[in-house]
């Protein structure tokens, strides 16, 4: 399963007054995709291989700008919000509950055990599986937000402001539950003759700019440029993890890998000229996030070879180009060099 979403937005506004000049624009994007992928209540029997992939892939590219002049006074003002996501308490999983009715939807609901409502995850769930080769299950977000804010006027007052507002807040996730059971023979279980990996990537990457010029008599602007992956009330979970399973290999090894390398650019910077100027910039960053490989509630993993868990929060080596706002190209780049050629 897969998603790629993009939206590509552009507010601007501009004004020219022979007293008063007052322009403002607002650029307000989101996405909220959830992307699974899943085997639940099944059971599969496959001579080759059994393999889950979600990747999610959504991008926002935002453009918010206004200019104003005057004779006397100008005020201008832009800000860009974007959001990829949504905080785990904001958002509607869109399944009905056990008390919810919808007379109109005669769809099937299928009850997700125990997950946020915002994601991308791939998961084997109360299931007999048997793989003649090896298993893989596999997550990744890869979400990114590029947004430039910028406010320029001149007057003999002259007061402009930008604002870039930028949030992630996306959950990552591959895993089995469920699928064992006390019955002898088992009929709940997960078995492959090959490997069985898990692995959960979150390369969530945010770009942003805001920036702002006044020119005057009196001079004054405000810079301010947001970016949250994750937050303190939601936290960025990226897992790859087996609970209450029966998981074999029987020639090969078994693998759980969960790994994060949010990448973040970010710049406030501002100008004001004239007889008095005042000017100010603040750029904020945040990464929450929570990376983790687990075997949980009484599981039995067995597997021939190794059986290797990884949890890792990982510098980002390459981003693509226009991450770092040089070009559109998406031809990747070493982080801290838009340059240089990986």
């Amino acid at each position: 399963a897969a998603s790629d979403s993009t939206i590509h937005s552009a507010a601007a506004g501009g004004g020219f007054g022979l007293y008063v000049s007052l322009t403002g624009s607002i650029a307000k994007n989101t996405i909220a995709n959830s992307v699974f992928t899943s085997i639940a209540g099944s059971t599969v029997a496959a001579d080759q291989g059994v393999f889950l992939d979600s990747v999610n892939s959504s991008k926002i590219s935002s453009l918010a700008g206004s200019f104003s002049s005057s004779a006397f006074a100008a005020v201008g003002g832009s800000v860009a919000i974007n959001n990829i996501g949504v905080k785990s308490t904001e958002a509607d999983d869109g399944y009905l509950g056990p008390d919810q009715n919808n007379d109109n939807d005669k769809g099937t609901k299928v009850t997700l055990s125990d997950i946020a409502p915002v994601g991308t995850r791939s998961w084997i769930e109360n299931s007999r599986i048997v793989s003649g080769t090896s298993l893989g299950i596999k997550a990744s977000t890869d979400s990114q937000i590029k947004s430039l804010s910028a406010a320029g006027g001149g007057a003999i007052a002259a007061v402009n402001g930008a604002i870039s507002m930028n949030n992630i807040f996306m959950d990552t996730e591959s895993y089995i539950t469920g699928c064992m059971d006390t019955l002898d023979p088992p009929s709940k279980l997960v078995n492959a003759d090959g490997n069985i990996t898990l692995e959960a990537w979150d390369n969530s990457a945010a770009s942003s700019i805001a920036g702002n010029i006044s020119v005057g008599a009196v001079g004054a602007g405000a810079a301010v440029s947001t970016v949250n992956i994750g937050s303190n009330d939601h936290v960025n979970e990226t897992r790859a993890y087996i609970d209450s399973s029966r998981v074999t290999s029987d020639n090969g090894s078994i693998s759980l890998k969960a790994v994060t390398n949010a990448f973040i650019f970010n710049a406030a910077a501002g100008i004001s000229a004239g007889g008095s100027g005042f000017q100010a910039s603040v750029a904020v960053n945040n990464v929450n996030t929570r990376t983790a490989a687990q075997i949980l509630g009484s599981s039995v993993v067995t597997a021939n070879q190794d059986i290797r868990l990884e949890a890792l929060i990982e510098k980002r080596e390459t981003i693509p180009g226009s991450m770092l706002q040089a070009d559109g190209s998406d031809e990747a780049v070493t982080s801290f060099d838009g340059n240089q050629k990986d």
